[in-house]
Formats: structure tokens, C-alpha cells, sequence
């Protein structure tokens, strides 16, 4: 598990973006190869081996959702906090706290 923290102020930025980037395009590069071997054991009439392939490639794009979820969740924080703390204000932090309890709210009520 990588760290997608955005972290504009040493410089690292770029370099995170790319680590994170080399990662999705390998989970996506390994979903295209499943699902190549799964169209392939289908053909041949291994059905149980095409269903392992699917699964596992669902499994995959689902963590490669919620990592780009994640790490948007992390940046769109960061920014917030450097818009707030550049003005001298806390509006932008007491906003994302508020919005952040009320959601967290209305998931464990669903």
C-alpha cells in the first residue's frame, strides 16, 4: 500500500503523482491480463477458471477505486488546510470537519 499524501511544500508532489500513477497502470495491466485469461478459459470450457479470473479482476478494480478515492479524499484535504492556513483562517478546516461528522453520520444510520 502506497501513501498518496499530497505534499506540495517539499517538492515531492510529482514524484508521488508518478509512484501513484506506475501503480494504478499495473493493477489495470494485471485486470486486462485476467480478464484476457479468463475470455480464454471460457472459450475452452472452464468455466470455474473464467469465474476465479472475474472475481479476482473485480477484486483488483475495486482496490484501485477506492486507492483513487482515497488519495483524491487526501489531496482535496491538503488543499483546504493550505487555502485555510493562507488566509490566516480556520473556515475551510471547521467546513471539512463539519461536512466530514455529518457524513460519517449518515453512514452508520444506512
Amino acid at each position: 500500500n502506497a501513501s498518496f499524501t499530497s505534499n506540495t511544500s517539499t517538492g515531492t508532489d510529482s514524484s508521488r503523482r508518478t509512484t501513484a500513477t506506475n501503480a494504478i497502470d499495473e493493477v489495470i495491466n494485471e485486470v486486462n491480463h485476467l480478464l484476457q485469461t479468463a475470455a480464454e478459459a471460457q472459450s475452452l470450457g472452464r468455466l470455474r477458471n473464467s469465474y476465479s479470473c472475474l472475481l479476482l479482476a473485480h477484486q483488483r478494480m475495486v482496490g484501485a477505486g477506492r486507492r483513487v478515492d482515497r488519495s483524491f479524499c487526501e489531496v482535496a484535504t491538503a488543499e483546504e488546510e493550505d487555502e485555510a492556513n493562507g488566509r490566516g483562517d480556520a473556515t475551510a478546516t471547521t467546513t471539512t470537519t463539519t461536512t466530514t461528522s455529518l457524513s460519517s453520520s449518515s453512514n452508520q444510520a444506512s
